[in-house]
């Protein structure tokens, strides 16, 4: 019923133990169906009943222990899917230079990885640990009452599994069409979320106004669409209840007429009445689980595709005719990337700076060169929001403060011995003069050791 690739997103070594302790729960669960079969045949025989009326009790109190062992572990495995959602981010997306520099590429995508992930395996846990714990209630749950009454409950729960697939399967265009349209929707929310603290905290009015109308109409959309999913998965589950429930209620009611002169089995049948009217419960609660299943696996697909940036993001237009290269006092024409190499004589020590008009590609080369070069070369740009150990102590820093700081975290790293070639791109841009001096002073020093090359901002 669900895609393997999508379920393997949120199977872990703690999910399985959730599993593990929801099997136990629901077996301990279905025992009462038992109990109160022993309970209603020695009604009449007091020392029998007490002893089953305790066991009951007892049943009912050790079932919160792998309860409480189901919720920790489901819980755990939340951030180990996670982490291994991440991990398969990094590793699928490491290099992918131009996904930084496509900012409209970006923006769409970026919600998906700061909000939308961790949302979605949570949710998916979430509905694995409901699905699994009401599966597991409802198999051994017929099993005890089959034991109990009569086998022709199976039959009867058996009857209602095609009909429950049959109307599922004629719903499927319907629920992907509503999953789709709030994800997306709720996804553009959290896109429109990135610009309203600053909006907020400057205080500056045209900016609040204006993000503050656009985020009413997003979360009104929002809002529109996650309703509108959830009023047809409720309305799908109460017509599936109605439909799937009717061979069990004809079980139910053939078996107490079919019980006319035997006594104990009607007893039997009227103290396990409740449980019955609360499978029918359950099923209804298992039917909407289904349902919003496919909703949740619908989006882990989006997501996972989102997620997957490779060779997704516009390159860019590299226009060599009007870029040069500056080293040494001489400019250098260049034709095509592979120049460069040459120019630099095969990226040894020295400082080159690209020299272009705007938008005539200077950014989108230094990109180029680095997926190019990959590890061997590092790219620092001031448009990136690159993470450093600075700036986990130093959040008041200045931005000069910030540049310096982090140009020698690099250069005192590990990593660093094995870069060949330093890309910097505007780092100069909103620094003022003596923090442009202490920096351009830094990176004469590395380029004695290191090629470096630039794309200086022109204040």
């Amino acid at each position: 019923m669900y895609k393997v690739n999508t379920i393997k997103k949120v199977l872990n070594r703690y999910s399985y133990l959730g599993i593990f302790f929801a099997l136990i729960e629901q077996i301990i669960v279905a025992s009462s169906i038992l109990i109160i079969n022993k309970i209603a045949i020695n009604i009449n025989d007091d020392g029998e009943f007490l002893i089953w009326i305790i066991g009951y009790i007892l049943s009912l109190s050790f079932v919160y222990l792998p309860s409480t062992f189901m919720n920790y572990y489901f819980n755990k495995s939340k951030y180990l899917s996670f982490k291994n959602l991440m991990n398969d981010f990094s590793y699928e997306n490491y290099g992918e230079v131009f996904s930084a520099y496509d900012r409209k590429f970006l923006n769409e995508n970026k919600a998906y990885f700061t909000h939308e992930s961790f949302s979605i395996v949570d949710e998916s846990i979430n509905f694995l640990r409901d699905f699994v714990e009401l599966f597991f209630n409802i198999f051994f749950s017929i099993l005890a009452i089959a034991f109990t009454i009569s086998p022709i409950f199976i039959i009867a729960y058996l009857a209602s599994i095609p009909i429950s697939i049959m109307f599922i399967k004629l719903l499927n265009s319907r629920m992907a069409i509503l999953s789709d349209d709030f994800q997306k929707s709720h996804n553009n929310l959290m896109q429109h979320q990135n610009y309203g603290m600053s909006s907020i905290i400057l205080g500056n009015l045209y900016n609040f106004k204006i993000w503050y109308k656009n985020f009413n109409n997003k979360c009104k959309d929002a809002s529109d669409s996650k309703a509108k999913l959830d009023l047809n998965i409720d309305v799908f589950a109460f017509v599936l209840l109605i439909i799937s429930s009717i061979p069990v209620i004809f079980a139910i009611v053939s078996t107490y007429f079919s019980s006319y002169n035997n006594l104990a089995l009607k007893t039997i049948i009227l103290a396990t009445l409740p449980r019955q009217l609360s499978m029918l419960q359950y099923l209804s609660e298992f039917i909407n689980i289904i349902l919003s299943g496919k909703d949740k696996v619908r989006r882990m697909d989006n997501l996972i595709d989102k997620l997957n940036m490779k060779n997704k993001a516009t390159k860019g237009i590299i226009d060599f005719s009007k870029i040069k290269i500056y080293h040494d006092k001489k400019y250098f024409s260049l034709s095509s990337v592979n120049d460069i190499g040459i120019i630099t004589n095969g990226f040894s020590p020295g400082l080159f700076t690209l020299i272009g008009d705007n938008a005539s590609g200077k950014s989108s080369l230094l990109a180029q060169l680095k997926e190019k070069l990959k590890d061997k070369a590092y790219l620092l740009s001031s448009d990136s929001n690159l993470y450093f150990n600075f700036d986990k102590e130093n959040l008041q820093a200045s931005t000069g403060q910030r540049i310096i700081s982090v140009f020698d975290e690099i250069i005192f790293s590990e990593e660093f011995d094995n870069i060949e070639v330093l890309l910097l791109d505007e780092i100069n841009a909103n620094l003022d003069k003596k923090n442009s001096k202490i920096i351009r002073e830094k990176i004469l020093e590395i380029s004695k050791n290191k090629c470096v090359i630039e794309v200086v901002h022109k204040n």
